[in-house]
């Protein structure tokens, strides 16, 4: 597994989550605005800020209220707010943060008080603080039936020093940010830039999105379950995508079961999930990245790394899979519309199933694209196909043991510019393994074959040809020397 830099992120924003499960809300994991805290909350590269206030207070901060010298003599008197509809959440000196539950405004809810409305945002769902992550309300009237006020001295001094956009500390503007990105602490920043992912995807799992969209929810905590833990983040309702404010191993004590409209997104932190697995069943738009799996426990049979049944759109991305009792990543039971990218599998029996079974015909909805992964170290599957159709491009095989890939049972298997290095065994492809009655269908083409290889070629003519685009470079040294480099868990920072 290679390293990976931890990142510490210090905030979660909420992006309008569509109810798309029931479980419950984990209210204790909660929504954030990366990078708010990225001074104050991390002291060093190892350091994550632990205290609930840093990733959850109120972020503003006094510099963007310059209110000048008499002001700042007389600090700003929070005691004034007498309204039961409105809640005092901080106070400075320079300023009094509030929200407002009955429909006043800003303007109103500060003059009230004897001050000044300096900005206004969204409130923050159930919570005393503002939603940083969209844009400035400006004080203007909103007809909101809540918002968050940010109330200063009604002789106010206006101040828009470092500040590109946003309020200017007095109800004032200090100008508005582009389409497709949000004025945070006055700096225009992309607007959800962590989605930007969404550009690497390629093949049968190209349409997947994941969370984007929905709610930021922060792993803290490294325990199998509980307020902060991945398990929580996972059982909230609605659109999720997961990031970590933790590194280390999670120890599962029994599989997670990841919902539809999940991405599970390791980077800015090294995680390793270790004992049990990840079982997508039934689960429809799922985003696993930049995380490693190792030292399962269980049954031999039956308890794999990553489970498929039953599952469309998933991509399978950056991971570092190595070490369970059964399979490392099996897709079945009518699984489609998936894509594994940039992963490495080594270190193992059994390593991919796609197909369940002889028997089992509903696989011929299968459809799999895998693309710049390294297959080293390990035995057989990589895959074992059945009935659906695998399109394998820019891939590495190393050093296995029995075969490299088995294409049986009415299957279609396309390999393009691949490279298959032989060690025990010098079988790479063939066409039909084990009880199964039937071969498949084997094309290959650009492919790289070195050592006392055989790899079988049958009935290419029945080999399906993908739809999608792509770009399937020549398999050079240099090339796969890049992919056995960039396969797997990566240090990658968390983009704020």
């Amino acid at each position: 597994m290679r390293s990976l830099a931890l990142a510490a992120l210090v905030a979660c924003a909420p992006a309008g989550a569509s109810p798309d499960s029931s479980a419950p809300r984990d209210s204790s994991v909660d929504v954030f605005t990366p990078g708010a805290h990225q001074d104050a909350g991390r002291q060093d590269a190892g350091h994550v800020d632990a205290r609930p206030d840093a990733r959850i207070a109120d972020t503003g901060t006094d510099a963007a209220f310059d209110v000048g010298a008499d002001a700042q003599r007389d600090a700003v008197r929070c005691d004034g707010f007498a309204d039961p509809n409105v809640e005092l959440c901080s106070e400075t000196e320079n300023r009094c943060g509030v929200v407002f539950s009955a429909g006043q405004g800003c303007t109103e809810v500060c003059a009230a008080a004897g001050l000044r409305c300096g900005d206004a945002f969204e409130n923050v769902e159930d919570e005393c603080a503002a939603d940083r992550l969209r844009a400035s309300l400006g004080c203007r009237p909103t007809g909101h039936e809540s918002d968050y006020c940010e109330c200063v001295r009604g002789d106010c001094a206006p101040s828009c020093e470092g500040r590109m956009c946003g309020s200017d500390g007095c109800g004032g503007s200090c100008g508005e940010c582009a389409a497709g990105a949000a004025c945070v602490d006055g700096t225009c920043r992309r607007d959800r830039p962590w989605e930007d992912l969404l550009g690497e995807r390629v093949g049968f799992g190209i349409d997947t999105t994941g969370g984007a969209g929905g709610s930021v929810c922060e792993v803290t905590r490294l325990s199998d379950a509980g307020t902060g833990s991945l398990r929580a983040c996972v059982s909230r309702a609605g659109r999720q995508w997961i990031v970590f404010a933790v590194s280390g191993a999670i120890d599962l004590r029994s599989p997670i079961r990841v919902p539809s409209n999940t991405t599970l997104d390791g980077r800015g932190a090294t995680i390793v999930l270790r004992r049990r697995g990840l079982y997508l069943e039934g689960s429809n738009n799922v985003i696993l990245h930049n995380f490693a799996m190792t030292d399962g426990v269980g049954d031999p049979e039956e308890d794999d790394a990553i489970r498929l049944r039953d599952a469309r759109n998933v991509w399978v991305h950056r991971l570092d899979l190595s070490d369970y009792p059964d399979g490392l990543l099996d897709i079945t039971r009518a699984s489609t519309q998936v894509t594994v990218s940039h992963c490495e599998f080594h270190d193992h029996d059994k390593v991919m199933l796609i197909g369940h079974s002889p028997t089992h015909s509903a696989d011929r909805a299968i459809r799999v694209t895998l693309t710049r992964n390294y297959f080293h170290d390990s035995n057989v599957r990589h895959p074992r196909l059945r009935y659906g159709r695998v399109h394998a491009f820019n891939n590495v095989w190393e050093r296995w043991d029995g075969y490299g890939v088995a294409a049986s049972q009415e299957s279609e298997f396309l390999s393009e510019n691949n490279a298959y290095l032989a060690g025990a065994d010098d079988d790479a492809i063939v066409d039909r393994w084990g009880s199964d009655p039937n071969r498949g269908f084997v094309s290959s083409n650009g492919d790289v074959f070195r050592g006392e290889i055989r790899a079988a070629e049958s009935r290419h003519d029945r080999v399906f040809r993908p739809a999608y685009p792509y770009a399937a470079a020549p398999m050079t040294d240099a090339l796969i020397e890049t992919i056995r480099r960039e396969a797997g868990s990566q240090t990658i920072p968390l983009p704020r």
